[in-house]
């Protein structure tokens, strides 16, 4: 009966069985939307199967509006497949059917609806929007206008456009009052930018007036600072444009350019422990040891910098007879033991430990080394410690006992001088 369009007696028939009427629903829809006659119109179509869904249909909320909708799209009746396509609830049914429609910026609006929108849905509909533009199909200042406004759209356009289309992402920051974005897209493109100095240091400049524009007065000036290391850095060496201040002054140092390195550090203020700890690890580089000899001594560096600093120094550049130097000199026991493990210089470590009676810092060592021997020597020291310790605690109990019985005798006498009197 469906086949051959006799509606009315399949739903007569449905309704006497007691069958759910939706699927003849459906057919009869569909048969209506293929309806080309001119005596009809899109609307008078629309009133109809409307109503008759409304009326008939189990759940009216669920009806397949868009396979209706579809189907007159392709038949030309292009107002009711709109009509049609605001009732759809599925919402990925309705975005893709809004883009068979060519209704692109109800598209976009309808897959940004839901906040849990799957995100392959979301991708399609951006990157058919971006396809309808480059084919002229759609006008450019809408898609920005509505990207524009959502901000998960805007990045997705951004990052896309910057990779696929420079020329048209270049019209959308155009267009765009986002200056502080702008300013942060030529701070990226001037940091990745490797061979071209002058064009590094254009797009530098074009990020601090575009930051100035957003009235973000710190990053412009960073941005600024940025660019006057840049161009200190290129006088010095090219290798050098695009890394650090701390590894432009590091360099300094390991270039014996000690005056050169003052220099940066007064142009960007850089504190000064922090630029005495590079000067040590530039000298320590160098093996310039009567400089480093020399800075030791010195009361003003020692505000910042310790011993167990200059002795550290040594021993990454792996001179032990240096860096022990420092670790003799150092004046507390317990920190030159400490420092001798942390450098596990182990067997130096233990005698050190052993000679302040500290033992935790020989079960440090025991946990921590893996010869034999140390490991032998630390529990020798350890039991020579725990004997020292049992004695001194068998004399000191002695002499607590024999001030505990003074104390209480006196006591007594106390007591029977109170009761006598």
């Amino acid at each position: 009966l469906l086949y051959q369009h006799s509606f009315f007696l399949a739903s007569k028939i449905a309704r006497m069985v007691g069958v759910p009427r939706d699927k003849i629903l459906l057919h009869w829809a569909l048969a209506k939307a293929e309806n080309v006659s001119p005596d009809i119109s899109d609307d008078q179509l629309y009133t109809q199967i409307s109503t008759k869904i409304k009326d008939d249909a189990l759940e009216p909320v669920h009806f397949p509006y868009a396979t209706v909708a579809a189907c007159a799209a392709s038949n030309g009746r292009m107002k009711l497949a709109l009509h049609l396509a605001q009732q759809e609830r599925n919402n990925a049914s309705k975005t893709l059917l809004l883009l068979k429609l060519n209704e692109y910026e109800k598209a976009l609006n309808q897959v940004t609806v839901t906040p849990d929108c799957d995100p392959d849905l979301f991708a399609y509909t951006l990157m058919h929007c971006i396809t309808a533009v480059q084919c002229q199909v759609w006008n450019q200042d809408d898609l920005f206008r509505v990207c524009a406004s959502l901000p998960r759209m805007r990045q997705f356009l951004i990052n896309h456009l910057r990779e696929s289309d420079p020329k048209l992402f270049g019209l959308f920051m155009k267009t765009q009052q986002m200056h502080n974005l702008r300013a942060k897209l030529y701070a990226e493109a001037a940091c990745m930018t490797l061979q071209d100095f002058r064009e590094k240091m254009r797009l530098l400049a074009a990020s601090a007036a575009e930051f100035e524009k957003a009235n973000n007065t710190s990053k412009c000036k960073l941005s600024l600072e940025q660019a006057k290391l840049w161009e200190m850095q290129h006088s010095v060496a090219d290798s050098l444009v695009g890394t650090s201040l701390h590894h432009t002054i590091l360099d300094c140092f390991k270039r014996n350019n000690e005056e050169l390195a003052e220099k940066f550090k007064k142009e960007f203020k850089l504190k000064e422990a922090t630029y005495r700890r590079l000067q040590l690890n530039g000298l320590a580089f160098c093996k310039n040891w009567p400089k480093m000899e020399e800075l030791s001594r010195d009361k003003n560096v020692l505000k910042h910098l310790s011993l167990m600093d200059f002795a550290q120094a040594c021993f990454d550049t792996n001179d032990e007879t240096e860096g022990i130097h420092y670790v003799e000199r150092l004046p507390d026991s317990g920190d030159k033991a400490f420092t001798l493990l942390r450098l596990k210089h182990y067997s130096e470590a233990l005698e050190c430990a052993f000679n302040i009676g500290n033992v935790g810092i020989l079960m440090a060592i025991k946990s921590s080394c893996d010869d034999s021997n140390v490991i032998r020597k630390v529990n020798d020291r350890i039991a020579v410690l725990s004997e020292q310790d049992s004695e001194m605690s068998d004399s000191t109990v002695n002499s607590r006992s024999r001030g505990l019985s003074a104390v209480v005798a006196d006591s007594l006498q106390d007591k029977a001088g109170c009761a006598q009197q």
